[in-house]
């Protein structure tokens, strides 16, 4: 029986503006619409270029693509929605023609109640918080204030930072609730009272809009900025607001004003530098940032004469904007979006041992909504994980926020989103109630691969695989087998004519030789026996031919039938305890009695078993599996794939990887194993799903491997390397796996194997940045090309070709 969690996560719709970075109406428009959503304040602003400027990199030798870079930003914040700010903005942009929305009609009314309307309207949170006490006060009281200015040239300025509310008669009773529910302090802008609303940390309109919401920044060690921006620069405001989704605390400082402000500056860099609670060696301090439109001249001189203290080690000072896309660094302060949740809750669910099974939960909406009104006002983030070893169950789907084609569950679902958060949806009401059925590895992929126009079905080798690791309930139980002198002899076993058995004396010394070396409780022939991969009988010699048969224990009666002249014989109970007559043994059965071992199904299995027990299980990785699979490509052409996985790279803040797609291709102990015809099969895979993870995967020593076999692989890993135009990514990322990670017994996993085996092993794995890393599989796949087709690094490796 299977174990699932059900965690259920709230949280507001994420929806992402896209405007031209000089149309300062509908951008003040934004940041107007954003005051009255709820979580308004962290959804993002993505500037729209045909050309990107000349100003937006003060870095030269950085050449941006527009489409590009308005993909980075996409990819990078995963939106449920897009809102264009004006029409035909996102018509070159892949994604769901349905989810992309006009800002016009974003929050129109008409005659049908708005009923078409998107997000959830501020209001009743305004009410909610008022009969509550202003629950969002925390610790401290604060200040609430409604800033303002009579200068026109403030408004888009005021609205960025504090909020501000829209102009339209229809909305005016939006800022009347609010001055009314928590009657602010009014504030006129100028220089003094922004020195003043910094200091005392004032609650404004757009603060409101996130109340009681708890916002899981990604930042392991906060480092607090001040941007020093040009406040009548609509692409500076554009910038700090994206900037402020980003890290836990940053201020923007016009440079206008900087000579009023500077002592709030400096006052901000002396509080901030100070030993770190957790590395009192280790000093924090903040950084102070400059704006696209301010140059590093001009930045200087503002920094020197108003920003810096006479402190050594507390002043930092950043020229540039970072670039707001995915990374696939291991630094631990790489740019990261934020986490919201409103409320979460998580079920345990018992699942039978049906392939499929079914799963109830109820949603969750917010408790100060009305529990009728537009069809689309908040998400859930749905995450399943299975706790059982049985590893039957779907939990990583590929990520895909631009379509809802996938997953689908058996149930119809206007928006099923699949991200790094999890899976996306949008209950219409409160008190909604959801069912799903879940299903195992290899049907999901098949489903996935039919959408794609593929047509899956298991490989004979395949079903070896799976009849493997359903016989040892699950993938935790391979490591029982993970042993070259255990599959050996299981194969020798397969390969004995007639009994397919050893005697259990023989069998006992051979399976536990250098058994006292190995951290196991139990002897191994115990443990092969308890999973049911040998069966205990006896042997019995035929008084007619001589020949040996094997029976089960229910078998044995006084008169025998012989498996080789199909002659009844006598059971010798005269002399039951010679050995040259009868003797006690063990058989392979099921998968383990298939021959050339077990038809290929062992390779794939410890293949998958790797991943699962020794990368998964220690550094936190997600996995979905599925045996060989034979594939027809839209093509017409077929290839096949011993093994296919899902995985997924998860972090305990809880923003996870992107899902990789892992194709796996296994053999056995042949010399000159990998052909061709298999890199050609791989290269195939690639081409149809870039960027994925193609591995090559053997039972044997990496020093068996034959010199032909290090040269195809080679050649095939520095093309992988090559960069795909068409998905502005590597094509890629061949990985090799060889008895020695396949095989691992240890415990602690891969790390172990790598350190004992020394030489350049135990280089690579010893670097702090890689040892805790593993579970990122592209850098994984890089370190076995250093070591077993003695590749470069992967940027090494460029280094050189752009010198070239």
């Amino acid at each position: 029986m299977s174990n699932i969690k059900v965690d259920i996560k709230l949280r507001p719709i994420r929806f992402v503006f896209i405007v031209k970075p000089n149309d300062k109406k509908n951008i003040v428009k934004i940041f107007q619409i954003n005051t009255f959503l709820w979580g308004g304040k962290f959804n993002p602003i993505v500037p729209f270029f045909k050309q990107v400027p000349k100003w937006w990199s003060k870095h030269e030798h950085l050449k941006n693509n527009a489409q590009q870079l308005i993909n980075d930003y996409l990819d990078f914040f995963e939106p449920d929605f897009i809102v264009e700010a004006e029409k035909g903005l996102a018509d070159d942009i892949d994604f769901d023609k349905e989810r992309i929305l006009s800002l016009d009609n974003l929050f129109h009314k008409d005659e049908y109640r708005s009923l078409n309307e998107y997000g959830l309207n501020i209001n009743d949170l305004y009410l909610h918080l008022y009969e509550k006490k202003y629950q969002f006060e925390r610790r401290h009281k604060v200040d609430i204030v409604n800033v303002t200015s009579k200068e026109k040239s403030l408004k888009n300025f005021i609205s960025c930072i504090f909020g501000s509310f829209p102009e339209d008669e229809e909305f005016s009773y939006l800022e009347k609730n609010y001055i009314d529910i928590f009657e602010p302090a009014t504030i006129e802008l100028d220089a003094q009272s922004l020195f003043q609303l910094y200091s005392s940390q004032s609650f404004t309109p757009l603060d409101i809009g996130h109340a009681r919401i708890d916002i899981n920044f990604s930042e392991r060690t906060p480092d607090p900025r001040l941007f020093i921006l040009d406040m009548h620069e609509t692409r500076d405001l554009i910038d700090f607001w994206n900037l402020r989704m980003i890290h836990r605390e940053v201020i923007a400082i016009p440079k206008q004003w900087i000579k009023e402000l500077s002592p709030f500056c400096k006052e901000f860099i002396l509080k901030h530098h100070h030993p770190s609670p957790w590395q009192p060696d280790y000093m924090l301090s903040s950084t102070t940032m400059f704006s696209r439109s301010i140059s590093e001249d001009e930045a200087k001189n503002i920094y020197i004469q108003y920003i810096q203290i006479d402190k050594l080690g507390a002043n930092h000072i950043q020229f540039w904007y970072p670039d707001i896309k995915i990374t696939r660094s291991n630094q631990i302060d790489r740019l990261r979006r934020p986490i919201l949740t409103y409320q979460q809750e998580s079920k345990e669910v018992n699942l039978s041992n049906d392939e499929d099974s079914h799963i109830s939960f109820d949603t969750l909406a917010p408790d100060f909504a009305e529990k009728y009104g537009n069809k689309v006002r908040w998400a859930n983030v749905i995450n399943i994980e299975e706790w059982s070893y049985e590893n039957k169950i779907t939990t990583v789907f590929p990520t895909n926020y631009r379509s809802s084609i996938f997953p689908k569950f058996g149930l119809f679902h206007k928006h099923l989103l699949s991200t790094t958060e999890g899976l996306i949806i949008f209950p219409e009401y409160q008190n909604n109630s959801e069912g799903w059925r879940l299903e195992s590895g290899t049907n999901t992929i098949n489903q996935w691969l039919k959408e794609y126009g593929i047509f899956a079905t298991v490989s004979d080798a395949g079903k070896s695989t799976q009849q493997i690791i359903e016989a040892l309930s699950g993938l935790i139980h391979i490591r029982s087998i993970a042993n070259k002198n255990i599959i050996e002899t299981l194969d020798k076993m397969a390969n004995t004519p007639l009994t397919r058995s050893f005697p259990t004396k023989k069998f006992d010394d051979i399976i536990n030789k250098n058994n006292n070396k190995l951290k196991w409780s139990t002897p191994r022939s115990e443990i092969l026996a308890s999973h049911k991969i040998v069966e205990l009988g006896l042997e019995v010699k035929c008084s007619k031919c001589d020949s040996w048969s094997w029976y089960t224990l229910k078998e044995i009666d006084y008169m025998l039938t012989c498996s080789r002249c199909l002659k009844s014989f006598d059971f010798p109970i005269t002399k039951p305890f010679d050995s040259k007559y009868s003797r006690w043994s063990y058989r392979v059965i099921g998968p383990f009695a298939i021959p050339d071992y077990s038809r290929g199904g062992y390779a794939a299995t410890l293949a998958i078993h790797f991943f699962e027990s020794n990368i998964s299980n220690a550094r936190k990785l997600k996995m979905t599996w599925s045996a060989g699979q034979e594939l027809t490509l839209k093509t017409g052409e077929k290839v096949e794939a011993d093994f296919i996985l899902w995985t997924q790279k998860q972090d305990f803040l809880g923003l996870n990887g992107a899902t990789n797609i892992v194709f796996g291709e296994a053999k056995s102990f042949a010399k000159d194993a990998f052909k061709d015809s298999d890199i050609e099969k791989m290269k195939l895979l690639a081409e149809t799903f870039p960027n994925s993870i193609l591995v090559f995967a053997t039972m044997k020593g990496h020093e068996e491997f034959s010199k032909e076999e290090i040269n195809r692989l080679k050649k095939f890993a520095e093309w992988g390397r090559g960069y795909n135009s068409k998905n502005k990514e590597i094509r890629a990322h061949i990985m090799i796996l060889t008895g020695l990670e396949l095989f691992i017994e240890d415990y602690a996993g891969l790390s172990s194997a790598w350190e004992n085996k020394g030489g350049k092993h135990q280089e690579l794995i010893s670097a702090h940045a890689v040892k805790y890393n593993l579970n990122n599989l592209e850098l994984l796949a890089e370190l076995t090309q250093q070591i077993y087709l003695d590749m470069p690094s992967y940027w090494e490796d460029r280094g050189k070709k752009s010198i070239k």
